[in-house]
C-alpha cells in the first residue's frame, strides 16, 4: 500500500513537471544565461518540449545585444542532436572600454583556427538563417546563414552591401580546409590610407590546417587590383601562398610561391632624360618562389628572403636570389642576374642610337644601417649597332669584368669598376676599320655629385693595334696617342687624298686636354713620314701642331710647323719647311701652308702659300741663286759646261682646269759662260742648217753677262720658254745676242726625269747586291 501510494506520488510529481515543463525549462534557461552575465530583455515563448521551439529570445551584454527569433532544437538523452536558429540580429555596443592591446604572433591565428574547429566539431548539427549580424558600429550589418554536419562540412553563407562571400570549411582525416570568396567591398576600408590608390576585386582565400599543425595560406585573384600612384598605373593580379609550422621548438613560415602580374607603360618615366627604348614593356610577372620566412624558434641571426623573377614579355627578366637578412648585424643581401633582350635605346643628347640591344648582369646588393653596397662580378651589353650621325659600329660589346658601388652613410657614395669595350666593324664615311678595343677603369669618390668627382682611364686599340691613353679626372679629359705607326691607317683612312698616298714609314701623335663640353687644346704630330704621292717621293717628314678643338659645334683649328728632307717631283728639293694650318667647320676640313722654303738645284725657293683640297687659287714661287751648271745637268741628251745663278719668280694660277704659270720671269745673278760640248748631233746640225752653224759654235765658247726667261705654261704642262743671252765668244772675238724659244711638256719632262733616277737608283741598288 504504501508502495502504491509513492509510485502515485512520483507519477503526480511526473505529470505536474511535464504539464510545467515548458515554465521549468524557461526558468533553468534563464537563470544559465543570468549567471553567464546575459540579461533577458523579452518574454521567453516556448512552443515545444521535443525538439524545444523557442519563439523569441533578446539578450543584452555588456558589449552587445542580441535578438533571436525561431529556435529550435533536437534533442535526447544522449545529448542535443540539431539546433535550428532563424533572423539573430546582432550588434555591438559603442564606445566600449579600451582593452590592452596584445602583440598578435601567427601561432594565436594557428591556435585560434584550432580552438574554433575542435569546439565547432563538438557542436550538434546546425542551421542558421536569416541571421543578421552588425560586427563594427560603423560598417552595414550583415546576413549570416550556416549549415555545419558534424565532421563533415560546414557551410557558412553571408552577404554585405548585396555583395556575397562564401566561406566553406571541409573536415578530413589529415587536414581541414577554409576557402574565402572577399568582395572588393570588404577590402577597400583597410586600403584607404595606402599611400597609392589601390581598386581591389574580388580574392580568393584558402587555408589548410593539417594535422601536423601546418598552416597553408594561399590568398589569389583571377581579376587584376588596379593600383594607381601619379601617372604610374599599375594592373596586379594577386596570388601569395605562405605556409606556418607550429613545433615544439619554435615555429616557422614559409613563403611558398606567389605571383603578380601586372601592366603599365610608365616605364619610360623611370628613364632618365634623353634616354628612349622601344619597344616599351608593358606587361610584367613577378614570381616569388618558396623560403623560410622565419625559422624555427625565432632565434636564427640569419634569415633566408624569398627568391623572385621578374619578366617584361621576351624583353626583360630580373631575378633576385640568396637573399639573406642578417639579424644581428642587422644586414641585408641579394644576388640579381638581369637579363635583357632585342630593345633599341636611344641617347638622344649624343645622337646615339643602339639596335638590338641585349644585356645580362649578375651582382650582389648588401644593405646595412651603415654601408649599402652593390657588386658586379658580371655585366654584359650588346647591340647588333651603334649609329651616331654617320658612325655605324657593328656589334659593340661592354664587358664588365669588376664593378662595386660603396655607400657609407652620411659619407659620398663611391664607384670602381673595371672592364672593356669591343666591337666588329666601325663604319665612317672617312674611317673603316676592323675592330675596337677599348679596356676602361672607372673610380669616383662621389657618383652622386658630378664628373667632377670621377676619375676613368682607358687605351683605345684599333685591330689590336694599341693606340691611344685616355684619362678623365676631375672633369678634366686627356687623350695621348705616341708614335702610332701610319701604315695601318692606310687600310683604315677612307678618303682619296690617302688612296692616293703610297706610306712607306712614319708615325702620328695626337694629344688632347681639357675639361669636358669645353674647347679641348689639341696637339698633333707628324715624324718620320715617307712615301710616294702621285708618283712624288717624299722622305723625312716632321710636323708639329697645337690648337682648339670644340666637339659641341663641332669645329677643329690646328696650326704649327713643319719640315721635309727630300721632295722629288723630277727636279729634287731638299730642307724645306713651312708653316700649315688645318680647319675643319661645318663639315669641311681644309689645310693651308705658308711661308714653304727649300733648296734645289744649288739654291733655294720659297712659296707663298698653298691650300688643299685643291681650289682656284693663286701663289707665287720664288727661286733664288739657281745654279745652272745643276739646271744643265737635268737634260743628258745635251753636254753643257756653264756656271753662274738665275733668279726670279713664277706666277702660278690653279683653277678647276689645271695649273698654269703666267708672266714668269727669270735672270742671272752675275757673269757667266756657257760652253756647248760637240756631238754627233750637234755636228749634224751645223752640216745641214747653215745658219745654226754660227749659233753652235757661238755657244762653244759663251761668256754672257744678260741671261733672261720668260715663262709660260698651260694647264695640260705645255710651257714656252723666251730666253734671251747678251754676251761675246773670245774664240769669235764678236758681240752674241740670242733670242730662244723652247717649248716642251712640264709635266712630261718631270716624269722623265722622275723615271731616269728611278732607274738610276735602281741600277746602283742591283749593283750593290
Amino acid at each position: 500500500m504504501k508502495g502504491r501510494i509513492i509510485a502515485v506520488i512520483i507519477l503526480a510529481l511526473m505529470v505536474a513537471v511535464y504539464a510545467k515543463r515548458d515554465a521549468i525549462i524557461l526558468y533553468l534557461l534563464s537563470g544559465w544565461l543570468e549567471k553567464q552575465g546575459y540579461e533577458i530583455t523579452c518574454p521567453l515563448e516556448l512552443d515545444s518540449f521535443k525538439p524545444i521551439q523557442v519563439k523569441a529570445l533578446c539578450l543584452e551584454h555588456p558589449t552587445f545585444s542580441a535578438n533571436f527569433n525561431q529556435i529550435n532544437i533536437e534533442w535526447n538523452f544522449d545529448g542535443v542532436q540539431r539546433i535550428d536558429l532563424e533572423a539573430l540580429q546582432y550588434r555591438p555596443v559603442d564606445n566600449q572600454p579600451k582593452q590592452p592591446q596584445k602583440t598578435f604572433e601567427m601561432k594565436d591565428a594557428v591556435h585560434m583556427l584550432q580552438d574554433g574547429i575542435s569546439q565547432l566539431n563538438e557542436l550538434p548539427e546546425l542551421h542558421l538563417s536569416n541571421i543578421s549580424l552588425k560586427p563594427f558600429s560603423d560598417q552595414p550589418p550583415m546576413t549570416l546563414s550556416v549549415q555545419h554536419h558534424p565532421a563533415e562540412e560546414t557551410t557558412i553563407k553571408m552577404s554585405w552591401k548585396n555583395k556575397d562571400a562564401l566561406i566553406q570549411l571541409k573536415y578530413k582525416a589529415e587536414h581541414t580546409a577554409t576557402n574565402l570568396d572577399i568582395p572588393p567591398e570588404w577590402l577597400t576600408p583597410w586600403l584607404d590610407d595606402l599611400p597609392v590608390s589601390v581598386k581591389p576585386t574580388s580574392l580568393h582565400f584558402t587555408a589548410i590546417l593539417s594535422n601536423t599543425d601546418a598552416l597553408l595560406l594561399q590568398l589569389q585573384s583571377s581579376t587584376p587590383w588596379q593600383v594607381q600612384k601619379d601617372e604610374l598605373s599599375i594592373d596586379i593580379y594577386p596570388n601569395l601562398k605562405l605556409q606556418f609550422s607550429q613545433q615544439e621548438e619554435g615555429a616557422s613560415i614559409d613563403w611558398l610561391d606567389s605571383a603578380f602580374q601586372f601592366k603599365t607603360k610608365a616605364l619610360t618615366k623611370l628613364l632618365p632624360e634623353g634616354v628612349s627604348i622601344s619597344p616599351v614593356p608593358d606587361e610584367y610577372k613577378l614570381h616569388i618562389s618558396g623560403v623560410t620566412l622565419l625559422p624555427k624558434g625565432h632565434r636564427t641571426e640569419v634569415l633566408s628572403l624569398p627568391d623572385m623573377l621578374l619578366t617584361a614579355e621576351k624583353q626583360l627578366q630580373v631575378e633576385f636570389t640568396q637573399g639573406r637578412l642578417d639579424l644581428l648585424n642587422k644586414q641585408y643581401t641579394v644576388t640579381t642576374q638581369t637579363e635583357v633582350k632585342n630593345m633599341q635605346v636611344g641617347l638622344e643628347e649624343k645622337g646615339i642610337t643602339l639596335k638590338a640591344v641585349s644585356m645580362q648582369t649578375n651582382s650582389q646588393v648588401v644593405l646595412s644601417p651603415t654601408i649599402h653596397t652593390i657588386q658586379w662580378d658580371k655585366l654584359r651589353i650588346r647591340a647588333e649597332q651603334l649609329y651616331q650621325k654617320e658612325v655605324i659600329l657593328d656589334h659593340p660589346i661592354v664587358e664588365i669584368q669588376s664593378a662595386q658601388i660603396n655607400h657609407v652613410i652620411d659619407q659620398p657614395t663611391q664607384l670602381q669598376l673595371k672592364g672593356k669595350m669591343t666591337s666588329g666593324t666601325l663604319n665612317h664615311p672617312q674611317l673603316k676599320v676592323n675592330s675596337v678595343q677599348l679596356p676602361f677603369e672607372v673610380h669616383s669618390s662621389d657618383i652622386t655629385k658630378s664628373l667632377a668627382f670621377m676619375e676613368v682611364t682607358s687605351q683605345l686599340s684599333l685591330e689590336s693595334i694599341p693606340l691611344c691613353h685616355l684619362n678623365l679626372k676631375q672633369k678634366n679629359l686627356e687623350v695621348k696617342c705616341d708614335k702610332m705607326h701610319l701604315i695601318p691607317f692606310k687600310s683604315w683612312v677612307q678618303h682619296d687624298a690617302v688612296d692616293l698616298v703610297d706610306l712607306q714609314d712614319g708615325y702620328l701623335s695626337i694629344g688632347l686636354k681639357g675639361e669636358l663640353n669645353t674647347p679641348y687644346s689639341i696637339h698633333v704630330g707628324l715624324s718620320d713620314v715617307s712615301g710616294v704621292y702621285q708618283e712624288i717621293s717624299f722622305n723625312k717628314m716632321e710636323l708639329q701642331g697645337e690648337g682648339n678643338l670644340d666637339t659641341q659645334k663641332p669645329t677643329l683649328q690646328v696650326k704649327g710647323p713643319w719640315t721635309l728632307q727630300e721632295l722629288n717631283p723630277g727636279i729634287p728639293a731638299t730642307d724645306m719647311s713651312g708653316n700649315w694650318e688645318a680647319i675643319y667647320k661645318n663639315g669641311q676640313l681644309g689645310f693651308n701652308t705658308q711661308s714653304i722654303i727649300g733648296k734645289t738645284l744649288g739654291g733655294t725657293f720659297q712659296v707663298d702659300q698653298l691650300k688643299y683640297p685643291i681650289a682656284p687659287q693663286k701663289f707665287q714661287v720664288s727661286v733664288d741663286k739657281i745654279e745652272l751648271q745643276q739646271l744643265a745637268k737635268q737634260n743628258e741628251k745635251v753636254d753643257i759646261q756653264t756656271n753662274g745663278q738665275i733668279s726670279g719668280f713664277l706666277p702660278i694660277r690653279i683653277s678647276k682646269l689645271g695649273a698654269s704659270i703666267e708672266n714668269g720671269k727669270l735672270k742671272n745673278q752675275n757673269p757667266g759662260y756657257l760652253k756647248l760640248q760637240s756631238n754627233e748631233a750637234i755636228e749634224a746640225l751645223k752640216q745641214n742648217d747653215p745658219s745654226l752653224k754660227i749659233v753652235m759654235e757661238a755657244l762653244e765658247n759663251l761668256h754672257f753677262q744678260v741671261l733672261r726667261a720668260e715663262v709660260t705654261m698651260g694647264v695640260k704642262g705645255d710651257m714656252d720658254l723666251q730666253v734671251r743671252i747678251e754676251g761675246n765668244n773670245p774664240d769669235m772675238d764678236t758681240p752674241v745676242n740670242l733670242n730662244y724659244t723652247h717649248q716642251e711638256n712640264v709635266y712630261m719632262l718631270l716624269k722623265t726625269l722622275r723615271l731616269g733616277e728611278s732607274l738610276s737608283k735602281s741600277i746602283e741598288e742591283s749593283l750593290q747586291q
